[in-house]
């Protein structure tokens, strides 16, 4: 019997609408060809939602590797947060309601230090959360097996009673796993 349902963050419950964040702040198709594989395909972004490197670090390689990123990212994320993050409101209402209907909700999901702040501070999330295991605390990334185990071992969690939710294939099949 399904007990627990485990949320991720980006394009589940929040979104996440990279190219057309980059298509309305940058123009030209090449420039932003550019400042997406410099900044977010880069090893350095992996590093910050695993938590093991500074949003301050991060930025100072993205400004020297991609000069054309300082349009898009300034001195720090938080214009990035902004104009990215946002709730996606029938995926909150359903946690809402699988809540009221006696399920335990958890958050799992690669995400970065100063983005779930910004989240938390701005949206009050995760309301409906009964926890969460997040990239950055656990210095382990999705689909690694060791973030899932985290999850399981943090809150007692049988896996056979818990359903994931994941924008990302992979993700999926390593819970299954």
């Amino acid at each position: 019997m399904i007990k627990n349902v485990v949320f991720d963050l980006g394009n589940v419950l929040i979104t996440f609408r990279l190219e057309a964040y980059l298509r309305a702040r940058v123009p030209d198709e090449t420039a932003r060809r550019k400042i997406l594989e410099a900044v977010f395909l880069s090893p350095e972004w992996l590093m910050l939602d695993r938590g093991t490197l500074s949003e301050e670090e991060a930025i100072r390689i993205y400004h020297k590797r991609c000069p054309e990123a300082k349009a898009v990212l300034g001195s720090s994320l938080h214009d990035l947060y902004e104009g990215l993050l946002q709730l996606i409101n029938e995926t909150i209402d359903l946690m809402s309601d699988l809540k009221n209907r006696g399920y335990h909700i958890y958050i799992l999901s690669n995400y970065q230090e100063k983005a779930f702040a910004y989240i938390t501070e701005k949206y009050g999330f995760p309301a409906h959360a009964d926890g969460r295991v997040l990239s950055y605390e656990v210095k382990s990334l999705k689909p690694e097996p060791e973030i899932f185990q985290a999850l399981f071992d943090k809150y007692g969690l049988i896996p056979d009673e818990t359903i994931f939710i994941d924008d990302s294939i992979d993700n999926v099949r390593t819970a299954e796993s």
